[in-house]
């Protein structure tokens, strides 16, 4: 049985450049029809793309192995990163914006090619399609806006909001705790209670100065900074410190706990490890809702984080 994939794609830019008396932007338009057998590694997969307006374009997918709709889905998410990729190569002037694929989920579509004889698999249906579309009013309250002032870490947030890939928001939001071990209030709380004491601190320096590689030298150095709290003790002494005690996502508050932070940290420690699950659930019900209020406090205050 071979089943025929549908599914309209974009190819918007990331970002655009807007400055006084100047805005410059990146569009771009694919040659087609652009036909691959066998796309991906796939032998019995091929992948056809078609314009179908001005900026609009379809991907066709025949395949006689992508029968289940989880492989479907994959099969898709991976063919647009890779033609993202591919639309990238040669880029030379990213500045102006990076293009990149943006599949239409709400039209996609899955159907048997109608010279199969076999019939559907119960997973593989068309069903009726449903839009939701959520519109907010916000009124901002004088107040705080007045109290609010800038500060660096609002450009990390910022970078997050507008990152595209949920691995991109994470590694964005991630620098804002990040900022918080390095500022002078994390310092003056954990830096004197040092893993070693003075004589094992002057033996690590002998060891260390007897290596003539500047790498392994500088790496043995490193250890006279560890403490003897683990870092997810810290951090989470530290954002209790700053008054921060629950995270709220949707209605529901959930209590802050060394644990939630332990999640955050191995969740950052995973984005750039090949096999390990990301943890999308940690960065939209914990992450973003802590960084958000971590952000509202320093911006409001511009002292806490001092020593």
């Amino acid at each position: 049985m071979r089943v025929k994939i549908t599914c309209p794609l974009r190819l918007p830019s990331s970002h655009e450049i807007h400055q006084i008396g100047f805005r410059g932007d990146s569009n771009i338009e694919l040659k087609t029809p652009l036909r691959l057998e066998g796309f991906l590694g796939k032998v019995d997969t091929n992948l056809e793309v078609n314009k179908v307006e001005k900026g609009k374009y379809r991907i066709v997918i025949d395949s006689d192995s992508l029968l289940e709709e989880v492989e479907q889905i994959d099969f898709l998410k991976k063919v647009s990163e890779h033609l993202s990729f591919l639309i990238n190569k040669k880029e030379d002037n990213p500045h102006y914006g990076t293009n990149f694929v943006e599949l239409e989920w709400f039209e996609f579509k899955v159907t048997v090619d109608e010279e199969s004889n076999e019939t559907f698999r119960d997973t593989m249906h068309i069903s009726s399609t449903l839009a939701i579309s959520a519109t907010r009013t916000i009124a901002l309250d004088e107040t705080e806006v007045l109290r609010s002032h800038y500060h660096e870490v609002l450009r990390f947030y910022y970078d997050g909001l507008r990152a595209e890939h949920a691995k991109s928001k994470y590694f964005h939001w991630f620098l804002i705790l990040e900022y918080l071990e390095n500022s002078e209030k994390y310092k003056a709380l954990f830096n004197s209670d040092k893993l070693f004491d003075k004589n094992e601190k002057d033996m690590i320096k002998k060891v260390a100065n007897k290596m003539s590689d500047g790498v392994k030298k500088g790496a043995i150095l490193n250890l006279l900074s560890r403490t003897k709290e683990f870092r997810n003790y810290k951090l989470f002494n530290l954002i209790q410190g700053l008054g921060i005690t629950e995270v709220t996502l949707a209605g529901k508050s959930t209590e802050i706990s060394e644990g939630m932070v332990k999640t955050i940290v191995d969740g950052r420690n995973s984005l750039f490890h090949s096999g390990e699950a990301f943890p999308e659930a940690a960065l939209w019900g914990s992450l973003f809702p802590l960084v958000t209020q971590v952000v509202d406090i320093v911006s409001s205050n511009s002292t806490c984080l001092d020593a």
